[in-house]
């Protein structure tokens, strides 16, 4: 990261020239603005999505345990193979300007993942759609063990449904905001898969996150030395994020408890 290596021959140290020159680029900063646009909505919906599915699923419906299942497997999927799908579906000539065409909603189809205002948050949904999953199993073992002398006692004392949720079961939920806090955090900042199989970074670099750039500068530019930099400042901010959030919802867990 100090130095101007190119992948062979010799190289230089050159100090911070390459970070000079990461916080001075306008490609970088969109990449890591693009990358906080990807993190922070990823982060609130992806806890928002999985905490309603676990409460959905969480009552005693016959087929539970089968649309857990269906909403879990895109988690364990491979990311690349994931994008594909959706690069089809999102395509100009694919399945869902095909729907909107037969719906007489023809004005509404564009290239989802061509337009710099719409890719992006394709690239959201995308991240949304195989993680919500994972979140929801987390937040289902948490509902898991919560006693249910607690709704019992509370129903007794005329507590209404709103006020289980918000004094029982989100109290409760703690640990489990934690785990998926951090882990969705980490998630969210790397985010590399779905902008290569969505974008590869267009159109024209607005869909570039840390990841991808990193990607790019060292592997298809060979700059190695400004590469590991990008990839230095991602790691740290990571970092960073994970372990501060990670202190403070333990800390707000022992204060509960």
């Amino acid at each position: 990261a100090f130095t101007d290596f190119k992948g062979i021959g010799d190289y230089n140290f050159i100090g911070l020239d390459n970070f000079k020159k990461i916080f001075q680029s306008r490609t970088d900063w969109l990449a890591l603005t693009n990358t906080l646009k990807l993190a922070i909505p990823f982060l609130i919906l992806v806890n928002v999505i999985g905490l309603v599915l676990a409460l959905m699923l969480f009552k005693k419906l016959k087929t539970r345990n089968i649309l857990r299942s269906v909403y879990f497997i895109p988690a364990v999927m491979i990311p690349l193979a994931v994008t594909q799908v959706w690069k089809y579906i999102l395509n100009y000539d694919g399945p869902l300007n095909l729907i909107l065409r037969s719906a007489g909603l023809e004005a509404w189809c564009k290239n989802w993942l061509g337009d710099a205002d719409t890719a992006l948050w394709c690239i959201l949904f995308v991240m949304l759609w195989q993680n919500a999953g994972y979140a929801m199993i987390i937040f289902n073992a948490g509902l898991s063990s919560i006693p249910e002398d607690l709704y019992e006692a509370s129903a007794i004392d005329g507590a209404s449904p709103w006020q289980k949720f918000k004094r029982i079961t989100i109290p409760m939920l703690a640990p489990s905001f934690t785990i998926v806090i951090t882990l969705m955090t980490v998630t969210g900042l790397r985010v590399f898969d779905q902008v290569l199989g969505l974008t590869g970074g267009g159109p024209a670099g607005t869909t570039q996150t840390l990841a991808s750039d990193f990607y790019m500068q060292t592997w298809t530019l060979s700059n190695y030395g400004y590469g590991t930099a990008l990839a230095l400042i991602l790691t740290v901010l990571v970092s960073v994020a994970g372990v501060s959030q990670s202190v403070a919802l333990s800390k707000k867990e022992d204060n509960m408890s």
